[in-house]
């Protein structure tokens, strides 16, 4: 792995405006001292380091940039999960090459946010493939779930540990929002109604999604074309809503009319 420190803080210079004599007089060194290091003749002590990752609100990873290379990485390694397609299978035999690849990545890189989060999608996924969702009708007709059956998942439960993690630390605001949605889900199927709710109150209302802001944002045809994906996402949805609200009760779809 090469190391670019010179490279680094010409750009981060650049970025924030600053000179060599700006962070020379930051760092109470010689303005000259900055060159060299830029020139890469020589790195600065080990000392200073925090200091200079501080002054350019950077990591050290990033001021050394390793940041790409790092990146690089996972995007390969989150690359390869996909490759499983694990969504579009009915088998659950991708489950343990796929967890296998992801705490591997997680292991060089414990805090990464992709794959923490990848981690959490995929324990969901595994849950519902090895131990399936377990449903009944009620007395009055309504479907219900076998809380006490669900609560001994325990992908599902790693997966909510994960999610809570992110929901509360993670930088990345998109992924706060995927971790956020999963534990929707998860906390619903493990009986944690109240924090079920909770996680739904804190995403966006509908008339601050995506896909209506981006019609909104638009003109012209590009408006137009925002406005068609709006309603076959709408009509996607409401597809869906629709035949889960015919399953709710088995009056919806149970008749007298014989066979």
């Amino acid at each position: 792995m090469q190391i670019r420190l010179g490279e680094q803080l010409k750009e981060l210079r650049r970025q924030y405006g600053r000179t060599q004599e700006d962070l020379a007089k930051a760092l109470d060194i010689t303005p000259q001292a900055v060159s060299r290091w830029e020139k890469g003749l020589c790195y600065p002590d080990m000392q200073l380091i925090p200091a200079i990752a501080n002054y350019f609100q950077v990591t050290i990873d990033e001021l050394f940039g390793y940041q790409n290379d790092r990146d690089e990485k996972v995007d390969k390694m989150l690359e390869e999960v996909e490759s499983f397609h694990m969504k579009a299978r009915s088998d659950s035999e991708w489950v343990d090459d796929c967890l296998t690849l992801l705490r591997s990545g997680l292991a060089e890189f414990p805090q990464n946010e992709k794959l923490r989060v990848a981690l959490a999608d995929t324990l969901t996924e595994a849950g519902w493939r090895l131990y399936q969702e377990r449903l009944y009708y009620d007395e009055e007709g309504y479907i219900r779930h076998d809380y006490a059956y669900h609560q001994k998942n325990g992908y599902w439960r790693e997966a909510v540990e994960i999610c809570e993690g992110l929901v509360t630390t993670a930088r990345d605001s998109a992924i706060v929002i995927k971790a956020n949605s999963l534990l929707v889900l998860l906390y619903k199927n493990l009986g944690e109604r109240e924090k079920a709710l909770a996680a739904a109150n804190r995403m966006p209302q509908l008339e601050n999604c995506r896909e209506l802001l981006l019609s909104a944002a638009s003109d012209g045809k590009e408006q137009a074309e925002y406005i068609d994906l709006l309603l076959l996402q709408m009509a996607r949805v409401f597809s869906r809503q629709l035949v889960y609200g015919l399953m709710t009760n088995i009056s919806h779809y149970q008749t007298d009319m014989g066979d």
